[in-house]
């Protein structure tokens, strides 16, 4: 066994687009689309939405059987369904194997409003 095959890739990705939107209904942008892709399906996965202070704002997918790829949309509401301030927010994707292992993805973005 080489160094080069003990290393394990993980080629898995999670991603926000866009990763600047705005939930003000004006029909532009105002969902965001978060995407995923892991090497093989099978995986549990968790994603939950983070504020810039690191308190949970929203428990998006719950114990959720995963593809090898896929997208959720996020409306820009908290867990209580009530407006989120602008600012940064992180997503993290907790994707659970069958044989034990733990993978984590995180995906940055930001919620933006008009200047009046």
């Amino acid at each position: 066994l080489n160094s080069q095959e003990s290393e394990v890739r993980d080629a898995g990705t999670f991603g926000a687009d866009p990763s600047i939107f705005s939930p003000d209904n004006d029909g532009y942008q105002d969902n965001l689309i978060f995407s995923y892709s892991l090497q093989e399906a099978g995986y549990v996965g968790n994603v939950r939405i983070y504020n810039d202070k690191g308190q949970e704002v929203r428990h998006l997918i719950k114990s959720e059987l995963l593809g090898r790829e896929g997208k959720w949309v996020w409306n820009g509401l908290s867990e209580l369904g009530a407006e989120l301030p602008v600012g940064a927010y992180v997503a993290v994707l907790e994707a659970f194997g069958l044989s034990g292992e733990v993978k984590n993805y995180r995906a940055i973005c930001v919620l933006a409003a008009k200047l009046n």
